[in-house]
């Protein structure tokens, strides 16, 4: 996914860009997703990588305990 760090966010005045509600989000701890919702391309990256590692294991897990019913 391609980051627009000039988009405006539409949350605010519009004088807010994304990449700067972000960080001061993060900055002050309260980001209710601060693997997606950051500036960094390499976080959102691994964050994305290991939410499908996440739901590979939970299709297996459910798999399995199918069989086993």
């Amino acid at each position: 996914m391609q980051f627009n760090h000039n988009f405006v966010n539409v949350l605010y005045r519009g004088d807010v860009t994304y990449e700067a509600f972000y960080s001061f989000m993060d900055c002050m701890k309260v980001s209710p997703c601060p693997g997606w919702m950051t500036s960094n391309e390499t976080r959102r990256n691994e964050t994305s990588e290991r939410a499908a590692e996440l739901s590979e294991a939970l299709k297996k897990v459910l798999k399995s305990a199918i069989i086993s019913y």
